[in-house]
């Protein structure tokens, strides 16, 4: 779970930041906090957890049973033993995200040939990358 929240935590200012020139392509996060839940068996692995993730994440905190109910109503009152919050947590739109990236791949690759006047004819895929085949350019 830390590996995950590293991964998160490098990649968040491109998310709620893209790049200048993506700004207007990728707007695909939206704030939502996460509630993490263990039942009685699960405490003391949850309390590991959450003290793992407070290093990464100072603003998660430690939720009573009561506070996570009233947040999530659906939770039993039976089974739920304790939580703990990521407030700042934000949901990902995957296909806002792809959709994004496949128009900005598109806006680069026009910028690119029109620069340069020319444009690939043929090409392959090489450790999943496009390269153009040498010498197959047509001139615009």
């Amino acid at each position: 779970m830390a590996s995950i929240r590293r991964i998160v935590l490098a990649s968040r200012a491109f998310l709620t930041e893209p790049p200048k020139g993506l700004s207007a392509i990728i707007r695909c996060s939206a704030k939502r906090g996460m509630i993490t839940v263990a039942r009685t068996d699960q405490l003391e692995l949850l309390r590991e957890d959450l003290q793992a993730a407070q290093a990464l994440v100072p603003s998660i905190v430690a939720m009573t049973p009561a506070e996570a109910i009233a947040r999530v109503p659906v939770l039993r009152k039976d089974y739920l033993a304790g939580a703990y919050i990521e407030p700042h947590s934000m949901d990902i739109d995957v296909n806002g995200l792809h959709q994004g990236f496949c128009a900005a791949r598109v806006h680069v690759a026009r910028e690119s040939s029109t620069k340069a006047g020319v444009r690939p004819s043929a090409g392959r895929a090489v450790n999943g990358a496009w390269r153009p085949k040498q010498g197959h350019f047509l001139r615009r």
